[in-house]
């Protein structure tokens, strides 16, 4: 039977936000990929983003390991979240993370057809 264990110590890497993506401020974000599932549906890893604000679309589940947000679902009621946090987010419901102080977060997320087929 193979491992299903991953031990990352990876250091996450930035890379350019979407055009339109950042809504306030200059955020910087990074992430660092520890996991991908076998047939690219999923993938597991490390994000980081600097304050400010960014839109977000994605279907993940994650844990907030250092820094505060606001997470502001569209024509929903916005929450805080800090370390400890625990959080799922669905693509039918775009949000704006509002960052607060530099976020840091581990997530599984999975991947929209068109993304893990490319």
């Amino acid at each position: 039977m193979a491992s299903s264990f991953v031990i990352a110590d990876a250091e996450p890497v930035p890379y350019d936000l979407e055009p339109g993506q950042a809504v306030a401020g200059e955020p910087v974000v990074a992430d660092a990929n520890i996991w991908t599932a076998p047939d690219g549906s999923a993938i597991r890893g490390i994000w980081t983003c600097t304050p400010g604000a960014i839109r977000m679309t994605e279907s993940e589940i994650f844990v907030v390991v250092e820094g505060k947000a606001t997470i502001i679902p569209e024509g929903g009621q916005p929450f805080d979240i800090a370390p400890g946090s625990a959080v799922i987010l669905d693509r039918a419901t775009p949000v704006v993370l509002e960052v607060h102080e530099t976020l840091r977060k581990c997530y599984h997320m999975e991947l929209q057809p068109e993304t893990a087929a490319g």
